[in-house]
């Protein structure tokens, strides 16, 4: 399974329950990857790390530590989960220019609750022990969590401001 496949499965779980929550959203991806076959499902969960690592800088963690008053590591992989469902786009979108982080939000007091996705990082595991009856086993070709690029103080205002200028008036406003 490639990304492109991959993400086609994110859309079709997005399709499935266009109104749904993280967790219902998180369930049709496993349907959907129940479908395929255990080397294809191994894969899927291939591409999701990878996604999880494109997404892995101190300027997309700085952006939902903004929106969020702070994201601790767990919260951040969470994040990152949440990010991938939301679709292709957007995912694309806020990896170019964390600040667009802020078209993802509603309007209205921002939860902190509704950036998380834990789920959907398990469904590939789910989906396999669904197709095998058997747990899958982790594939030892992971890359390596790849460089967080240049570290700043997230407590710094001004920098956050500067760097976050649409989510910090969103913040902020």
């Amino acid at each position: 399974m490639d990304r492109t496949q991959y993400w086609e499965l994110i859309e079709q779980a997005r399709d499935a329950v266009p109104d749904g929550d993280c967790d219902e959203k998180a369930d049709a991806f496993v349907t959907a990857l129940a479908e395929h076959g255990a080397d294809e499902i191994a894969d899927a969960w291939l591409r999701h790390r990878e996604l999880m690592h494109d997404a892995y800088s101190w300027d997309v963690w700085g952006a939902i530590s903004l929106l969020l008053g702070g994201c601790s590591d767990d919260s951040f992989d969470y994040f990152r989960s949440w990010l991938i469902l939301q679709s292709r786009e957007a995912f694309d979108a806020v990896i170019d220019d964390p600040d667009s982080l802020v078209d993802l939000v509603p309007d209205g007091e921002i939860d902190e609750n509704a950036y998380e996705c834990e789920e959907l990082e398990g469904a590939p595991f789910v989906a396999y022990e669904e197709v095998t009856g058997e747990q899958m086993p982790l594939h030892r070709d992971i890359p390596d969590e790849p460089d967080l690029g240049e570290e700043f103080d997230f407590d710094d205002d001004e920098e956050m401001k500067r760097r976050y200028p649409r989510l910090w008036a969103r913040v902020n406003g």
